[in-house]
């Protein structure tokens, strides 16, 4: 087992990684001031591990309640937060309550902004059960709910009060959901060191086979490379954004495709465009333009990606969370280990990156 600190002045909080650790973690982590527990999860995870869950649980001697959501980004909806507090409140749910966030990105996304707006906050924790979830958005803190076909446009800055990656949880995901986590663990390799961006290279095939070993060191590496940037700025005032690398286009994909497509190879197509976007501007040099290319373009994508709309796309973007007066702001790669945040580009160069999708995704 591993155990990160994400050190944070007003709350920080560990994060367990490890396989067969959730029954001897989960216990201790639950403080004897929680009266009361809800487990939100989605469909799926609670009837794969939810008899499980529940049996650790019930080591606390407190009363364990359950709710389920569909999957999918459908669910990170007013009407399904709406639904959970209205479970809290006639359940007399208070602020000595633990709300649990069992499942994948959706689940921990809607659980946390539930729990950070219920009574204006009560502790919830996140035990992510997919790859994406695991290295992404369960640490940090960020909850976010979806509106008008905008991703996370409504939400809240939330830090749980612990995080357990089970990765035996991931011995039963899906292809497309490994590809999913895939995106975001590629898009950190980007964000620091050569060494780590070689190690994931000399490693792809033992991550595709999902080797125990490899699969525990990318998620400990993942997770640490996050609660580092997390650390220093929790609210997305400036180094945090290089986070959002390739997910400015990425987002628009999601959006522009009624999220037909998984987060993951949304991300890992956002990756090669802001790459693209990056060289053309003069920022990326030749060389690490084709060491990413190279490792990214290793993933088949849906057809439909390469004919996205130019327009379509350039609008969704200026709606984007990060846009400032009316313009795009990207974060664009210098180098393999280093970014810039807050990036102006020219609108011409935008459009050629995206009129040149079909090449740059093939």
């Amino acid at each position: 087992m591993k155990k990160i600190e994400v050190e944070l002045k007003e709350k920080p909080y560990p994060i367990f990684i490890g396989k067969n650790i959730i029954s001897q973690i989960l216990p201790k982590q639950i403080s004897q001031k929680y009266s009361k527990i809800l487990i939100i999860s989605d469909k799926n995870v609670a009837g794969l591990y939810g008899n499980e869950l529940n049996i650790i649980l019930k080591k606390t001697r407190k009363p364990v309640y359950s709710i389920n959501v569909a999957s999918g980004e459908n669910s990170k909806s007013y009407l399904q937060v709406e639904r959970i507090h209205k479970f809290l409140l006639k359940n007399n749910f208070n602020r000595d309550s633990l709300i649990v966030g069992f499942g994948g990105g959706v689940v921990g996304d809607l659980a946390g902004f539930v729990a950070s707006t219920y009574m204006r906050g009560v502790d919830f924790c996140q035990i992510p059960t997919t790859l994406l979830a695991m290295v992404d958005s369960s640490v940090g803190g960020k909850t976010g709910i979806n509106l008008s076909g905008s991703k996370n446009i409504i939400g809240s800055f939330y830090q749980p009060v612990f995080v357990i990656a089970e990765t035996s949880f991931l011995k039963t995901l899906e292809e497309d959901e490994w590809i999913c986590g895939l995106g975001e663990i590629l898009k950190y390799s980007i964000i620091a060191t050569t060494g780590y961006f070689n190690f994931v290279k000399r490693n792809i095939k033992k991550i595709l086979v999902r080797d125990d070993k490899i699969v525990e060191r990318i998620v400990f590496e993942s997770v640490k490379i996050k609660a580092a940037v997390v650390k220093l700025d929790e609210k997305e005032a400036g180094l945090r954004k290089i986070l959002n690398l390739g997910h400015t286009f990425g987002h628009a994909i999601e959006s522009i495709l009624n999220y037909k497509i998984k987060h993951g190879a949304a991300v890992i197509a956002g990756l090669l465009l802001i790459a693209d976007l990056s060289k053309r501007v003069g920022m990326l040099q030749e060389k690490d333009f084709v060491q990413i290319s190279n490792l990214l373009q290793g993933f088949t994508f849906n057809h439909s990606l390469k004919k996205l709309s130019t327009d379509g796309m350039l609008n969704l973007m200026l709606k984007d969370k990060k846009s400032r007066n009316d313009k795009i702001k990207f974060v664009l790669i210098k180098k393999i280990g280093y970014l810039v945040i807050d990036a102006d580009v020219n609108e011409i160069l935008i459009i050629e990156t995206l009129q040149n999708a079909g090449d740059i995704l093939k």
